[in-house]
């Protein structure tokens, strides 16, 4: 669960004002205009924002994108007992490989590759223990030993195996339980966009809850004007972002003392148990499925781990609010990413509208009805 504070600007355009024309001068050339939708899905609100010429386009487009959306929750979900990969979690079994969709096949790919990337620290196959601790979470009680050491010998990507040619996945363990609360928000955010651009959008922004991915930037403007404020106090950097995606992780809201102990809602693979060291991550990456995984695997890492990985992928970028610890970055200029250009940072409280405090962009944004019911 994503609670941390991303701030979107993004050059808010009012209506446009007649103007005068006189002879032998060409019409001014309309401007695209801003609108806003929103929809539930994955128990958290989307949003997109859209830069169009044309308000019809922009709504069907944001319809359908929702759509994409609200599908690949159908799909990945691990609440609902319906849903492909919980189909997937119930009959797959030694020796049986299950045919599956492209989208489940492709999350338990990258899944697979940031579980190696991380040495573990991203295990899409936590599910046993995030189901044993929401549960010692509700009854304020640590699990007892032997339970974790049950659960924790169903959890391994090294036992989901994936054929890449038959489109199949085999589990070479029973009781294997598939979690993808770190990544499937992510994927589903850059499914949305890209269906965008098949709708002829291709100026948008969709954010997921902390999860964003940016196309072509609004109109005049070198990105999508985005705050960082990691952990919720105060805003740490402003960026432009175009043609890229940034992902937030940490435990604000969702931490709880066991044992005289403070414990985060995210668990660490390797104990089973939350975490204790309280941290706020923020990773930028070219796709967001792949920033929403790195921002999960660097709040189960050690700091000097998670830069280290940061900078072996080389186009990935970070920031790690360590609270009374201070502050890390990667890399120290954030320019040097060529989706990010970073912006001088402004004193903004957050929560409030900054395009309403930056004395250039003012104005309510044009908002869209939802599409959904229509």
């Amino acid at each position: 669960m994503k609670h941390l504070s991303l701030l979107i600007a993004g050059g808010v355009m009012t209506a446009l004002v007649p103007a005068c024309v006189y002879p032998g001068e060409a019409p001014p050339k309309p401007k695209p205009q801003r609108y806003e939708f929103a929809q539930r899905s994955m128990g958290v609100e989307f949003r997109i924002l859209i830069y169009s010429l044309d308000p019809e386009r922009a709504r069907l487009a944001a319809r359908r994108a929702f759509q994409r959306i609200q599908a690949l929750d159908d799909a990945l979900s691990n609440y609902k007992p319906d849903s492909e990969l919980m189909r997937l979690c119930r009959l797959a079994e030694p020796g049986l490989p299950i045919p599956v969709s492209e989208d489940l096949f492709r999350v338990l790919a990258i899944s697979k590759r940031l579980h190696r990337l991380s040495n573990g620290a991203f295990e899409i196959s936590v599910g046993p223990l995030t189901q044993l601790w929401r549960r010692s979470r509700k009854l304020h009680r640590l699990p007892k030993s032997e339970i974790l050491a049950a659960a924790k010998k169903r959890v391994g990507s090294e036992w989901i195996r994936l054929d890449h040619a038959r489109h199949t996945v085999e589990f070479l363990k029973r009781g294997i339980l598939l979690d993808p609360g770190g990544i499937a928000k992510g994927y589903a955010v850059d499914q949305a966009l890209l269906s965008l651009e098949k709708n002829g959008i291709h100026s948008a922004l969709v954010d997921g809850s902390g999860d964003i991915a940016a196309s072509d930037p609004p109109p005049d403007l070198p990105g999508w004007k985005i705050a960082i404020s990691p952990s919720g106090d105060r805003v740490r950097t402003w960026v432009y972002l175009a043609h890229g995606a940034i992902a937030t992780s940490g435990d604000l809201y969702g931490r709880v003392i066991l044992g005289g102990k403070r414990y985060s809602h995210i668990v660490d693979p390797k104990t089973g148990l939350g975490l204790v060291d309280s941290k706020a991550v923020t990773v930028f990456h070219p796709s967001c499925t792949y920033a929403d995984g790195l921002a999960t695997a660097l709040s189960v890492l050690s700091p000097g781990k998670g830069m280290a990985l940061i900078r072996k992928l080389g186009k990935a970028g970070a920031i790690l609010d360590l609270g009374p610890k201070g502050l890390l970055q990667e890399p120290a200029d954030l320019g040097l990413l060529p989706y990010i250009q970073k912006i001088p940072v402004e004193t903004i409280s957050p929560g409030k509208d900054p395009s309403s405090q930056n004395g250039k962009e003012k104005g309510p944004p044009k908002r869209g009805k939802s599409p959904e019911g229509d």
